[in-house]
């Protein structure tokens, strides 16, 4: 399978967040590569008053992003006062709903091709109703979006974790759509974080959809996989090592298009603590932003930033998976290859955290020679290779704990 700049990254706003802040997410989007941001187009924000549309805030989010380049997928929710008894809640009126997606959509359609409906609807949290309503509301949001533009993709929402999914709201959604009322199936994955699969489970998690008849031939985006490093009580730099494993694993599996980590920044208080409480739920980010008098005043990057920012370089060109290559050890490890017209990209790590080892891979040639290994956050390492008349020998690379290293053949 070939993927085409696969790499995006959520977060959300308020109406209160200025210019100024917008400006300095999207810019470390760009620096770090990442092509793809994720945020709510909040109906409540957008239609405060029934058929009174307030577009300013969201045109210069729109204008920001396309000055650089960003692609934006909009999640159009959630239910305004007037059209609904809570946020959560399915719209009493779903005209309402799809007048307000018409109205979105025709404005913003030069610039955004892509529109999610809601988010996780199979979770309470994010919506109060049930399977049929839902299928409702995107049968009607379907329609309205095509109407308005038949080039744009419509995307279902996100459902929750499909290692451990809401099978009932699940089965109902595929059921009764049948795949007509979306173009992108959409998941979320939190593996090692709210379920106990592992970042390399990937393959079974999809092989078991396959089997219970929960994958429509529809192209598969991953729109969260994050790693919650207080409620986990996990360092920074496992968070890094996590981005690199989710990342590699879901790509090699060959089913998502796309995929986003959930999220880019954390918001921590300079005077009370620097680890936001659990409560907040904030501690996904890979940008940490520290408010002072409860404005933000200091950014850090987390380790897993220039991990992403790593992986992104590598992985930079149109790229597709090739097939597995010989390696020489004595232990188990994780190896993810992909390659390009240019290039052979491995990824390999560990599987498990305290095990340290030294490995040799061979591969065919394939008429290239030069050989980059790089650590997770592209430092550059010494490397021992040669070269046969039928393949390269990269020898004694090291791999402490289950830290992934960059394997780049030229």
């Amino acid at each position: 399978m070939r993927f085409h700049e696969p790499f995006g990254i959520c977060q959300n706003y308020q109406l209160c967040d200025n210019t100024r802040m917008i400006i300095k997410d999207l810019d470390a989007i760009c620096n770090a590569g990442i092509k793809w941001l994720r945020t709510t187009f909040n109906w409540s924000h957008i239609e405060p008053r029934k058929g009174k549309f307030e577009f300013k805030w969201y045109d210069n989010l729109v204008r920001l992003a396309v000055e650089r380049n960003v692609n934006l997928l909009p999640i159009l929710g959630y239910s305004p006062p007037w059209a609904a008894q809570r946020w959560n809640f399915p719209p009493d009126d779903l005209e309402n709903y799809a007048n307000f997606a018409r109205a979105v959509v025709g404005r913003y359609k030069k610039y955004i091709r892509y529109w999610e409906i809601w988010n996780e609807a199979d979770s309470y949290f994010f919506w109060a109703g049930t399977p049929e309503e839902y299928v409702g509301l995107l049968k009607v949001a379907h329609a309205a979006i095509k109407a308005t533009d038949p080039l744009c993709k419509v995307l279902m929402c996100g459902l929750s974790d499909p290692a451990k999914p809401n099978k009932d709201f699940f089965c109902k959604v595929i059921e009764q759509t049948d795949g007509k009322y979306f173009d992108v199936l959409n998941l979320h994955a939190y593996p090692e974080v709210w379920s106990k699969r592992k970042a390399e489970d990937w393959k079974d998690v999809l092989e078991d959809l396959k089997a219970n008849r929960l994958m429509p031939r529809k192209p598969v985006w991953i729109t969260e996989t994050g790693y919650d490093i207080v409620s986990r009580h996990q360092s920074e730099v496992q968070q890094a090592r996590f981005l690199i494993r989710i990342m590699a694993s879901m790509l090699r599996s060959g089913a998502p298009e796309r995929i986003f980590w959930h999220e880019l920044r954390d918001v921590s208080s300079f005077i009370s603590r620097t680890v936001p409480t659990k409560t907040e739920r904030r501690h996904f980010g890979i940008l940490q932003c520290y408010t002072f008098l409860q404005k933000p005043f200091l950014r850090r990057p987390n380790p897993a930033y220039f991990a992403y920012a790593s992986l992104i370089r590598a992985l930079s060109q149109s790229f597709w998976n090739t097939p597995e290559i010989t390696i020489d050890h004595d232990k188990e490890l994780s190896i993810q290859c992909f390659e390009n017209a240019n290039s052979l990209v491995i990824i390999l790590w560990n599987l498990y955290e305290q095990t340290n080892q030294v490995v040799t891979l061979r591969m065919p040639h394939k008429k290239r020679g030069r050989v980059i290994l790089q650590s997770m956050y592209g430092k550059q390492l010494n490397v021992e290779s040669e070269k046969t008349d039928r393949q390269i020998v990269i020898k004694n690379i090291t791999l402490s704990s289950n830290e992934p290293v960059i394997v780049e053949i030229m």
